[in-house]
Protein backbone atom coordinates (compact mmCIF):
# COMPACT_ATOMS: atom_id res chain seq x y z
CA UNK A 1 0.00 0.00 0.00
CA UNK A 2 1.00 3.60 -0.47
CA UNK A 3 1.05 4.24 3.40
CA UNK A 4 4.25 2.39 3.86
CA UNK A 5 6.97 4.66 4.29
CA UNK A 6 9.84 2.03 5.41
CA UNK A 7 10.53 -1.60 4.93
CA UNK A 8 12.35 -3.13 7.96
CA UNK A 9 15.33 -5.64 8.59
CA UNK A 10 14.69 -8.79 7.00
CA UNK A 11 11.22 -9.38 6.32
CA UNK A 12 11.76 -11.43 3.10
CA UNK A 13 14.82 -13.32 3.71
CA UNK A 14 15.38 -15.72 1.96
CA UNK A 15 12.88 -15.20 -0.42
CA UNK A 16 13.39 -18.42 -2.91
CA UNK A 17 10.54 -17.78 -5.19
CA UNK A 18 10.15 -13.97 -5.20
CA UNK A 19 10.91 -13.09 -9.01
CA UNK A 20 9.60 -9.34 -9.21
CA UNK A 21 9.24 -6.73 -6.32
CA UNK A 22 7.64 -3.24 -6.94
CA UNK A 23 8.37 -0.96 -3.81
CA UNK A 24 5.39 1.35 -3.14
CA UNK A 25 5.27 5.11 -4.29
CA UNK A 26 5.25 6.36 -0.77
CA UNK A 27 8.63 4.47 0.34
CA UNK A 28 11.32 6.21 1.85
CA UNK A 29 13.78 3.65 3.28
CA UNK A 30 14.67 0.35 2.52
CA UNK A 31 16.28 -1.15 5.88
CA UNK A 32 18.92 -3.76 6.41
CA UNK A 33 19.38 -7.01 4.57
CA UNK A 34 15.99 -6.67 3.00
CA UNK A 35 15.74 -8.87 0.22
CA UNK A 36 19.03 -10.83 0.99
CA UNK A 37 19.08 -13.63 0.00
CA UNK A 38 16.13 -14.00 -2.13
CA UNK A 39 18.44 -16.09 -5.03
CA UNK A 40 15.24 -15.76 -7.60
CA UNK A 41 14.56 -12.01 -7.37
CA UNK A 42 15.23 -10.72 -11.13
CA UNK A 43 13.55 -7.20 -11.38
CA UNK A 44 13.21 -4.40 -9.04
CA UNK A 45 11.22 -1.57 -9.27
CA UNK A 46 12.18 1.90 -6.73
CA UNK A 47 9.89 4.86 -6.37
CA UNK A 48 11.94 8.27 -6.87
CA UNK A 49 10.55 8.88 -3.06
CA UNK A 50 14.04 6.46 -1.79
CA UNK A 51 16.30 8.51 0.07
CA UNK A 52 17.98 5.54 1.74
CA UNK A 53 18.39 1.92 0.76
CA UNK A 54 20.29 0.49 3.64
CA UNK A 55 23.64 -2.88 4.25
CA UNK A 56 23.39 -5.60 2.00
CA UNK A 57 19.69 -4.50 1.18
CA UNK A 58 20.15 -6.91 -1.73
CA UNK A 59 23.22 -8.77 -1.53
CA UNK A 60 23.18 -12.20 -2.82
CA UNK A 61 20.21 -11.56 -5.02
CA UNK A 62 21.97 -13.99 -7.14
CA UNK A 63 19.39 -13.82 -10.75
CA UNK A 64 18.99 -9.63 -10.39
CA UNK A 65 20.73 -8.68 -13.76
CA UNK A 66 20.16 -5.28 -14.37
CA UNK A 67 19.33 -2.35 -11.22
CA UNK A 68 18.33 1.81 -11.90
CA UNK A 69 19.09 3.31 -8.56
CA UNK A 70 16.72 6.18 -7.93
CA UNK A 71 18.03 9.97 -8.66
CA UNK A 72 16.89 10.99 -4.88
CA UNK A 73 19.37 8.11 -3.28
CA UNK A 74 22.70 9.91 -2.48
CA UNK A 75 24.84 6.94 -1.01
CA UNK A 76 25.41 3.35 -1.74
CA UNK A 77 25.31 1.27 1.22
CA UNK A 78 28.01 -0.81 2.10
CA UNK A 79 27.40 -4.86 0.63
CA UNK A 80 24.13 -3.42 -1.23
CA UNK A 81 24.79 -5.83 -4.24
CA UNK A 82 27.65 -8.14 -2.73
CA UNK A 83 27.68 -11.49 -4.41
CA UNK A 84 25.06 -10.57 -7.20
CA UNK A 85 26.72 -12.48 -9.72
CA UNK A 86 24.22 -12.06 -12.03
CA UNK A 87 24.01 -8.36 -12.34
CA UNK A 88 25.13 -7.02 -15.65
CA UNK A 89 24.22 -3.39 -15.66
CA UNK A 90 23.69 -0.71 -13.19
CA UNK A 91 22.75 2.48 -13.38
CA UNK A 92 23.57 4.89 -10.65
CA UNK A 93 22.35 8.11 -10.14
CA UNK A 94 23.31 11.04 -10.86
CA UNK A 95 23.71 12.76 -7.56
CA UNK A 96 25.30 9.72 -5.91
CA UNK A 97 28.15 10.96 -3.45
CA UNK A 98 29.08 7.91 -1.43
CA UNK A 99 29.83 4.15 -1.77
CA UNK A 100 30.09 1.78 0.67
CA UNK A 101 32.56 -1.23 1.04
CA UNK A 102 32.39 -4.21 -0.67
CA UNK A 103 28.76 -2.20 -2.56
CA UNK A 104 29.59 -4.61 -5.67
CA UNK A 105 32.07 -7.39 -4.82
CA UNK A 106 31.49 -10.10 -6.47
CA UNK A 107 29.22 -9.01 -8.99
CA UNK A 108 30.85 -11.64 -11.50
CA UNK A 109 29.12 -10.29 -14.67
CA UNK A 110 29.22 -6.76 -14.10
CA UNK A 111 30.98 -5.63 -17.19
CA UNK A 112 31.35 -1.67 -17.12
CA UNK A 113 30.33 0.87 -14.81
CA UNK A 114 30.59 4.64 -14.84
CA UNK A 115 30.88 6.52 -11.16
CA UNK A 116 28.84 9.95 -11.83
CA UNK A 117 29.89 13.18 -10.23
CA UNK A 118 29.50 14.74 -7.77
CA UNK A 119 31.07 10.72 -5.95
CA UNK A 120 33.93 12.53 -3.55
CA UNK A 121 34.35 8.73 -1.72
CA UNK A 122 34.56 5.26 -2.69
CA UNK A 123 34.81 3.09 0.14
CA UNK A 124 37.18 -0.26 0.16
CA UNK A 125 36.80 -3.63 -1.91
CA UNK A 126 33.71 -2.26 -3.95
CA UNK A 127 34.58 -4.03 -6.86
CA UNK A 128 36.64 -6.80 -5.69
CA UNK A 129 36.16 -10.48 -7.50
CA UNK A 130 34.70 -8.80 -10.31
CA UNK A 131 35.63 -10.91 -12.78
CA UNK A 132 33.51 -9.42 -16.02
CA UNK A 133 34.72 -5.86 -15.08
CA UNK A 134 36.50 -4.26 -18.01
CA UNK A 135 36.58 -0.87 -17.89
CA UNK A 136 35.88 1.49 -15.25
CA UNK A 137 35.57 5.85 -15.24
CA UNK A 138 35.42 7.20 -12.14
CA UNK A 139 34.79 10.94 -11.87
CA UNK A 140 37.18 13.93 -10.94
CA UNK A 141 35.19 14.56 -7.66
CA UNK A 142 36.72 11.71 -6.43
CA UNK A 143 39.18 12.47 -3.99
CA UNK A 144 39.30 9.05 -1.65
CA UNK A 145 38.61 5.11 -2.82
CA UNK A 146 39.36 2.70 -0.71
CA UNK A 147 41.80 -0.44 -0.39
CA UNK A 148 41.57 -3.32 -2.60
CA UNK A 149 38.75 -2.09 -4.99
CA UNK A 150 39.32 -3.91 -8.19
CA UNK A 151 41.11 -6.62 -6.40
CA UNK A 152 40.72 -10.05 -8.70
CA UNK A 153 39.39 -8.40 -11.48
CA UNK A 154 40.71 -10.07 -13.67
CA UNK A 155 39.54 -9.14 -16.94
CA UNK A 156 40.31 -5.28 -15.81
CA UNK A 157 41.96 -3.59 -18.87
CA UNK A 158 40.83 -0.03 -18.83
CA UNK A 159 41.03 2.33 -16.06
CA UNK A 160 40.16 5.92 -15.78
CA UNK A 161 40.77 8.28 -12.51
CA UNK A 162 39.43 11.54 -13.28
CA UNK A 163 39.87 12.32 -9.59
CA UNK A 164 42.90 14.30 -8.23
CA UNK A 165 44.47 11.61 -5.51
CA UNK A 166 47.36 11.91 -3.44
CA UNK A 167 47.76 8.32 -3.44
CA UNK A 168 46.45 5.06 -4.80
CA UNK A 169 45.44 2.40 -2.05
CA UNK A 170 47.35 -0.97 -1.57
CA UNK A 171 46.01 -3.77 -3.42
CA UNK A 172 43.42 -1.99 -5.31
CA UNK A 173 44.74 -3.40 -8.48
CA UNK A 174 45.65 -6.55 -7.45
CA UNK A 175 45.01 -9.92 -9.20
CA UNK A 176 44.12 -7.68 -12.04
CA UNK A 177 45.89 -9.17 -14.96
CA UNK A 178 44.83 -8.01 -18.48
CA UNK A 179 44.84 -4.23 -17.26
CA UNK A 180 46.50 -2.68 -20.45
CA UNK A 181 45.33 1.41 -19.78
CA UNK A 182 45.61 3.63 -16.71
CA UNK A 183 44.84 6.78 -16.48
CA UNK A 184 45.31 8.74 -13.67
CA UNK A 185 46.18 12.54 -12.52
CA UNK A 186 47.97 13.36 -9.53
CA UNK A 187 48.23 16.45 -7.63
Amino acid sequence: PDSITSIENRPFQPGKSLIEFEFPSSLKRIDEYVMKGCISLVKITFPQSIKSIELGAFSQCTSLTEIQIPSSVSFIAHHLFDGCNSLKQVILPPKLETIGAFAFNECTSLETITIPDPVYYIGGYVFKGCVSLNKVILPKSLRYFGIGNFEGCISLEQIELRGTFKSIPCLCFYGCTSLKSVNMPFE
